[in-house]
């Protein structure tokens, strides 16, 4: 397929809310072939739903939705996948439906072949390795090799079957990034691609973005990425009778006058539709007059009649979309002159100790890759438990308040917002919705807070922020989710905010707003400096090998072996951005009995490689690369003399070791039946090539 023929055009689309509320009135607009265009728009206007019709997963009341050339879908959460997918699994769910429903036949037949070894299980396994290969699978591994390749540093092989959960976010979203760019969809749908990347990681998609001859249309609100990458900006307005789509037809540099220039032509058609309402008025006053006074005169006051009526009947015009109004009242409040000390601090594994000083009323921008212990730091100073060495300590009437940039809050889940206001703030619904009204969340005040968009949420947490009082807002990623409005109103808070301020921020537009700027580098350093630096390499960490922990030995109880890798990131540096793994913790190859850490499914990460034998009694394991830990508690090894290996049995009596068994056997016959297929397709190709009549 040629470069750049895709093109997404959407005609009159109206939809309505399941409540029958109109959410989108006669939205039309058009990306043309190899065009990069952003949409943008406050939270609740639209956005995801209108990605959704494009994609066929709604269906729109009126109007058309046409796409061309195949779209190859970013989904949201990417980024925040913590379920037990695999990388292979996530590779395979933004694919062409044709390699997602080949994999899963693939996936069946292995499920069904592990139930009954019979000979119809055997060629139904077989003809669907047959149907993977036809759907062009093995051409898509090799795509994913590269992919894998660029964001992990893994080969596809080795890869495939590691846990999605254990990459940070960055490399979540850099994964399905390669593999749509590189990938044959030549229409590409992003929601929110550049969430979860560092600055590297955000100007390496602002480089594919202007080198790419696909057609991109994609959802963001970082405001430095729509400046450089988006050719043009397609807006999604909330309106009295439905959101309002409009185009703009040139850069963001211009978006916001052009906007501007867009509300006072709406004031202006108002103002000219009220001026022609009351001259229809006024002469229908007149020809009555008239024709009071002569009957020469009555046909002329009925033609005017019939003016007045007709212009009211096609009514004025449309109301014009709501601007946000977002007033955040951060107050503050005056502390002792040194607001946080720190002499010799050390957070263990991720920096080197450093001295720090900050004053009361400074703006201080921590800036640093991802996993360099940014958000570690903040949590310290927040006051949750982070291993550390030296001393820190905040000043006379600082009370720090603390944004989370997961919006991980367990004390919120299941509560409405009002009733979060009535039961820590003493707020009554009267007070409560004035609060929520000036953060546009009025509208959301009796749901959940779970059940809030990411931006809401955001919107939500700074609000609480404001009515704690806090002195000291230790902020991580505040910009992440908020929309474009919402980011400049949070702007401006702060600016007007008497206290200080420690943010944690990859958002170059909000950075400029910083005094100083504390760069946490990649040789471990910290160090300040006078602008901003964004070219910080990832942290460069030698893999830990922890001990394996025996625990619960009892026979209603499991052992869960975690494989080495299992909490660090593609480059063995921890992640200090998405799990909130503390360092201290003994988080690689640990055995957890009924934890918050559940047992990754580690034999999907089998190695193909015989491995060296393995000293079982006293709970030692090989970190060789060639290492095999299979879940559920059993240990399988092939020693280099090919005998039966050790093997721990699980004493649970439940059915775990079967399971295990099962799966790592699995794992072996996809690779040998695969290695077969793979050597019988080269034969035949080099056959081919010596004889052409083969």
């Amino acid at each position: 397929m040629m470069a750049g023929v895709g093109h997404i055009e959407v005609a009159h689309v109206d939809y309505y809310l399941p409540d029958g509320r109109m959410l989108l009135s006669d939205a039309s607009f058009r990306v043309g072939q190899g065009a990069v265009v952003a949409l943008v728009g406050p939270n609740g206007a639209g956005k995801s739903t209108l990605a959704r019709l494009i994609t066929g997963e709604l269906q729109p009341e009126a109007g058309t939705v046409t796409t061309s050339g195949g779209v190859g879908v970013m989904p949201q959460f990417v980024g925040s996948v913590r379920d037990d997918r695999s990388v292979r699994d996530l590779l395979v769910s933004v694919a062409r439906e044709g390699i997602r429903a080949a994999a899963k036949a693939v996936d069946d037949a292995e499920l069904a072949i592990m139930e009954r070894d019979d000979e119809q299980a055997q060629m139904a396994y077989a003809q669907a390795l047959s149907d993977w290969g036809d759907a062009g699978g093995y051409e898509a591994e090799t795509i994913w090799d590269m992919c894998t390749m660029a964001a992990l540093g893994l080969p596809y092989e080795k890869a495939q079957f590691r846990s999605v959960k254990t990459l940070s976010g960055g490399e979540q979203k850099r994964l399905v990034l390669e593999a749509l760019l590189r990938g044959p969809d030549e229409v590409l749908l992003l929601d929110e691609p550049d969430n979860y990347l560092d600055v590297p990681g955000k100007r390496w998609l602002e480089d594919q973005l202007r080198e790419t001859k696909k057609t991109v249309l994609f959802v963001s609100h970082d405001r430095e990425l729509l400046a450089k990458s988006a050719s043009r900006i397609v807006a999604v307005e909330p309106a009295p009778a439905g959101s309002d789509v409009w185009v703009h037809g040139s850069g963001f540099a211009s978006f916001h006058q052009a906007r501007a220039q867009r509300f006072e032509r709406y004031e202006e058609l108002r103002r000219r539709w009220d001026e022609k309402h009351a001259q229809l008025k006024k002469l229908v006053v007149d020809m009555r007059q008239y024709a009071e006074r002569s009957d020469a005169m009555a046909s002329r006051y009925a033609a005017a009649q019939t003016r007045l009526r007709m212009f009211e009947e096609a009514g004025p015009p449309p109301e014009p979309p709501r601007k946000q109004d977002i007033k955040m009242r951060l107050r503050g409040g005056r502390t002792g002159t040194r607001a946080i000390t720190c002499q010799r601090l050390e957070l263990s594994g991720l920096m080197r100790p450093f001295d720090l000083e900050v004053f009361f009323g400074e703006r201080v921008a921590v800036l640093g890759s991802n996993g360099s212990g940014k958000s570690h730091f903040l949590r310290l100073l927040a006051g949750q438990p982070v291993n550390h060495a030296g001393s820190w300590k905040l000043g006379a009437r600082v009370v720090p308040g603390y944004f989370a940039q997961t919006h991980a809050h367990p004390e919120l889940e299941g509560k409405t917002l009002v009733g979060v206001l009535w039961d820590s703030y003493a707020r009554n619904r009267g007070a409560a919705m004035s609060a929520l009204r000036r953060y546009e969340l009025d509208r959301q005040g009796d749901q959940l807070f779970d059940r809030l968009s990411g931006g809401q949420q955001a919107r939500f947490q700074i609000l609480l922020l404001e009515l704690e009082g806090s002195t000291a807002l230790l902020l991580d990623e505040p910009t992440d989710n908020l929309d474009l409005e919402s980011a400049e109103a949070l702007q401006e808070g702060l600016e007007a905010y008497e206290g200080t301020v420690l943010a944690v921020t990859h958002d170059r537009w909000f950075a400029r707003t910083f005094d100083r700027f504390l760069i946490f580098g990649a040789d471990g350093v910290v160090r300040e400096t006078a602008e901003p630096v964004w070219d910080e390499a990832r942290v460069k960490r030698a893999r830990l090998a922890a001990p394996v922990r025996r625990v619960g030995v009892g026979r209603q109880q499991q052992r869960h072996v975690e494989v080495a890798r299992g909490v660090v990131d593609g480059d063995g540096a921890e992640r200090d951005d998405d799990l909130g793994v503390e360092p201290h913790q003994p988080s690689i190859g640990e055995v957890q009995a009924g934890g918050e850490r559940q047992p990754v499914r580690a034999a999907r990460r089998l190695r193909r490689e015989p491995d060296p034998s393995v000293g079982v009694g006293d709970a030692r394991l090989d970190r060789s690369p060639r290492s095999t830990v299979i879940a559920d508690g059993e240990l399988d090894r092939h020693p280099p003399g090919g005998g039966a290996g050790h093997r721990v049995q699980d004493v649970g009596g439940d059915g775990h070791d079967a399971r295990a068994f099962a799966t790592r056997r699995r794992v072996i016959i996809r690779s040998s039946v695969t290695a077969t297929v793979r050597s019988i397709s080269a034969l035949f190709f080099s056959l081919s090539r010596s004889d052409p009549s083969i």
